[in-house]
């Protein structure tokens, strides 16, 4: 899955760790996600939460 979102939630869950852990339910079933940050103000934390529960999507950094 990917997601394209400035990563404000205007609807539905709105709290960053609920939308991480409905994130990891996702994966847990099975379904990569990856996201990517749109506009000039967009969430990084809550875009970077998310694709983060993910392993498979998770960046690796030298060294780690």
């Amino acid at each position: 899955m990917l997601l394209i979102s400035d990563g404000q939630a205007n609807a539905g869950v709105y709290d960053r760790d609920a939308l991480a852990a409905l994130a990891a339910r996702t994966a847990a079933g099975g379904v990569s996600i990856s996201t990517a940050g749109v506009g000039l103000d967009f969430d990084e934390t809550t875009m970077r939460d998310i694709a983060h529960v993910d392993p498979a999507t998770t960046p690796s950094r030298p060294g780690e």
